[in-house]
């Protein structure tokens, strides 16, 4: 019997273009179905409504597929893509057309996105390649088994998960079933629809068959979801008959059971708008299983895979060594005990002195003394807080300020109790060359390092810290990782660290698995090529944050005395968010926004945090921009506002009248 690769080398060598993915969609330019091209386009179209984005994507597809292939050729009406334009395609196929044909796309250049002309590409390869036709049927591997779907969105587009993320669904039919349910929800899928666009096949030694069936989720997103059961109680891989209810819809059966299986229906959750996409247990230990697989465990901090991720870090931020710590409020006061420091120098917001929430605006610095009191080293004299509560630390702040013997500043880069602000790169020199002149040790607090890089175009995070002795970073803030944090500075500097370190008792009997959780973060936004000092992504997250607080804070006519945000501009990949509470009360708030989410599918916040140093009537919450919610369709971020202002006047009006 001949082995998988020997019947696909064979299949290749017959028709010369094989699939080498499971997942297709079919394009219909006719009806406008174009799929990511539509939302893609959406986002940048001149055009103010979906229906004409669509006519201008339509348009601008049209025209690059046409320039492709050349007058001889017309741009075909239905077009089956198959999912990252992965294809065996053999050389005669390529060679049907001279270079220019490749040569003529590559001019073209990316478009949206940098992936629009990649996108048209992908749908036209087998058109390219003589099989104008094609269509995942023609695919008859006797011996490989794999799946694939069709699907597209009923208002004009294909069905994209929410937030673009592939791997939150883990097959097939879970993305149908997601599509069928997200349509539904709006009424726009009935079973006609489903059998025309929805369509399951399963490829195998059998000749190709459709089914019209669909498996709910157990997903967050869906109107409901299930739980299959045997009658015995054993689980069962099932996928339900949907019936046709009267008005139209696919339901399940109403007596809940079918062919032995029990159904067990639950209302949906509305999800919250956060940086990391929430991970099981499991998923987290399996990753670490892959990235550990050849790495032994520390003892004490102590281990070859360790102590090559602390040089690491050292490196990348321009340091000679770097030590881990499990938190990092012990690196920071770890920083302290080192330098010998008799008295911090401290912004007031610094969260040295602050552990999460601000306190009211008429006893924040009575407060910032109180809570440092109890946070900082004991030997410690009262910290001396220098600069405005409400702006980042400046040099005109220390104009009249008198140092003394053993001082060290302490700077937080971005100052997170600000929003994310953060001082000048002109400012963090002039500061440093001064505090350096009096003597004074520097400690850079960057627990969000990471996420204020971009802010200081063109700076490494070794320019950065090498305004510093030591420097403090977190995994766990920007990165994801579970926790963890390096303290870096000389040789000296970590040498002593490391006993103090064991005296505070924060050396653990094992840092494992959490500095290779933390490694496996970092690691996943570094440059492929050496770009030293650089990380990937975060320049785009704070482009894509300020291009949000843009577009909401434009709403003037529905948001404007609802929200409002703090720095204007944001400056790193945080922000702090100004919440009016109108006369009502926090409790009234937190209701109002419940009862949107269950309209809109998205909570805004997590927690209220408190007043911070806002205006009278305001209460605040911090939005960090990750890889999670900057995937976020603008649209649905907008709907989910507009959802809470909405909730909000409906009460505001209810109050006036009563």
């Amino acid at each position: 019997m001949a082995s998988k690769d020997e019947a696909f080398m064979k299949l290749l060598g017959d028709v010369g273009l094989v699939p080498m993915t499971g997942q297709f969609w079919e394009y219909n330019l006719p009806k406008k179905m174009l799929g990511l091209t539509n939302e893609i386009f959406e986002m940048h179209a001149s055009s103010n409504t979906s229906a004409l984005a669509d006519n201008e994507a339509l348009k601008l597809y049209t025209d690059i597929c046409q320039t492709i292939l050349g007058e001889n050729k017309t741009c075909p009406e239905k077009q089956w893509v198959a999912e990252g334009a992965q294809w065996a395609v053999s050389r005669e196929r390529i060679l049907q057309h001279p270079k220019e044909l490749y040569q003529k796309a590559v001019d073209l250049g990316e478009g949206y996105e940098d992936k629009f002309r990649g996108l048209v590409l992908e749908a036209l390869w087998p058109t390219v390649w003589g099989a104008e036709s094609w269509t995942p049927t023609d695919v008859e591997l006797s011996d490989v088994s794999f799946s694939a779907y069709r699907h597209a969105f009923a208002g004009g587009s294909h069905c994209a998960l929410p937030g673009g993320s592939r791997a939150e669904v883990e097959s097939c039919e879970d993305k149908m079933a997601y599509c069928e349910m997200r349509s539904r929800s709006i009424g726009q899928s009935s079973s006609t629809q489903f059998a025309e666009r929805r369509q399951f096949y399963q490829v195998s030694a059998k000749p190709w068959r459709m089914q019209a069936e669909l498996r709910p989720l157990l997903f967050g997103a869906s109107t409901w979801t299930s739980l299959p059961k045997t009658v015995s109680g054993e689980p069962e891989s099932f996928l339900p008959r949907l019936v046709e209810s009267g008005d139209g819809y696919l339901m399940l059966p109403e007596d809940g059971q079918q062919q032995g299986i029990v159904w067990e229906i639950t209302e949906a959750r509305p999800k919250l708008i956060c940086a990391f996409r929430p991970q099981s247990m499991a998923e987290v230990l399996q990753s670490l299983a892959e990235e550990g697989a050849e790495c032994e465990s520390d003892v004490y901090g102590q281990s070859l895979g360790l102590q090559a991720f602390e040089d690491e870090v050292a490196a990348l931020l321009g340091k000679p060594a770097a030590l881990f710590f499990a938190t990092g409020s012990l690196a920071n006061v770890t920083a302290l005990k080192v330098h010998g420091a008799r008295r911090a120098i401290l912004h007031p917001t610094s969260h040295l002195a602050h552990h999460d929430c601000l306190t009211e605006a008429a006893t924040q610095r009575l407060g910032a003394a109180a809570s440092a009191s109890q946070m900082l080293p004991q030997e410690l004299s009262e910290p001396a807080f220098v600069g405005n509560f409400s702006k980042p630390l400046h040099p005109s702040d220390f104009e009249d300020f008198r140092w003394a013997a053993k001082d060290c500043l302490v700077m937080e880069l971005p100052q997170r109790m600000n929003g994310g602000a953060t001082p000048s790169w002109e400012s963090i020199v002039s500061i440093c060359q001064e505090a350096k002149k009096q003597g004074a040790s520097r400690h850079m607090d960057g627990a969000r390092l990471w996420e204020v890089q971009a802010f200081y175009t063109g700076r490494s995070l070794a320019e950065l810290a090498g305004q510093f002795d030591s420097v403090y970073v977190s995994f766990y803030k920007g990165l994801g990782a579970m926790n963890g944090a390096m303290l870096a500075g000389s040789p000296g500097f970590v040498a002593e660290a490391r006993l103090w370190r064991q005296r505070l008792g924060g050396t653990l009997r094992s840092f494992s698995p959490h500095w290779l959780h933390c490694r496996l973060q970092l690691r996943s936004v570094l440059p492929s090529q050496p770009c030293p000092g650089f990380l990937l992504f975060f320049p785009e997250r704070l482009a894509r944050l300020q291009h949000l607080v843009a577009m909401l804070s434009a709403q003037q006519h529905c948001l404007a005395d609802v929200v409002r945000f703090d720095p204007p501009k944001p400056e790193a990949c945080l922000v702090h968010v100004y919440l009016a509470l109108g006369g009502g009360s926090l409790e009234a708030l937190q209701e109002a926004h419940e009862e949107a989410a269950s309209t809109s599918g998205w909570l805004l916040w997590d927690r209220l945090r408190g007043p911070g140093h806002s205006r009278k009537g305001e209460v605040y919450f911090e939005w960090s921009l990750g890889p999670h919610n900057a995937a976020i369709p603008d649209h649905e971020v907008l709907a989910a506002w507009q959802a809470l202002a909405a909730v909000l006047r409906q009460r505001s009006t209810q109050d006036t009248k009563e």
